[in-house]
């Protein structure tokens, strides 16, 4: 096994890999928003746009069933764990999965990226909570998704 002193480059290629250092800040993002939003999820629970969605206070949501913010609370924790297991499974990948022809890869990623994205992005549309600054990470990174469509098939019909 041949030891790699610098991740993101390669011999056969001068310079680094762009695209690379791109994913792996991309997997640091996702890692430190998880922590974020364990954070707020344990402490606040709920961000400003919450409550002009729902059109009441926490005072009025614990009036209605003393049980429902720490359910909510429960439910902002998973997400966090989610995104934080996700954004460290991008960074194993990104450090240790390029190889050429690792095809694999990118289909990984993507596969793993729709799997997250259309679920939040329907969810969100279907009960309308459409606020542009509560949805934007995500429609930020289904746009990133699709862009990367494209690549991907044309690495599938050529060797990468």
């Amino acid at each position: 096994m041949q030891a790699v002193s610098c991740l993101w480059e390669r011999p056969d290629r001068p310079g680094p890999l762009w695209g690379q250092v791109l994913l792996l800040l991309a997997g640091l993002g996702m890692s430190v928003a998880g922590t974020v939003i364990a954070v707020l999820g344990a402490t606040t629970v709920f961000v400003p746009e919450d409550f002009v969605f729902l059109q009441t206070t926490s005072t009025g949501l614990h009036a209605v069933n003393s049980h429902l913010i720490p359910l909510i609370a429960h439910d902002r924790a998973g997400f966090a764990g989610a995104l934080l297991a996700d954004g460290l499974g991008i960074l194993l990948m990104v450090l240790w999965g390029f190889r050429p022809g690792a095809r694999w890869l990118w289909w990984t990623l993507l596969g793993a990226g729709l799997c997250v994205c259309v679920p939040a992005v329907g969810i969100h549309l279907l009960v309308g909570y459409t606020s542009f600054s509560h949805l934007a990470p995500v429609l930020k990174r289904s746009i990133s998704l699709l862009s990367r469509v494209d690549f991907l098939v044309l690495i599938s019909s050529q060797e990468f």
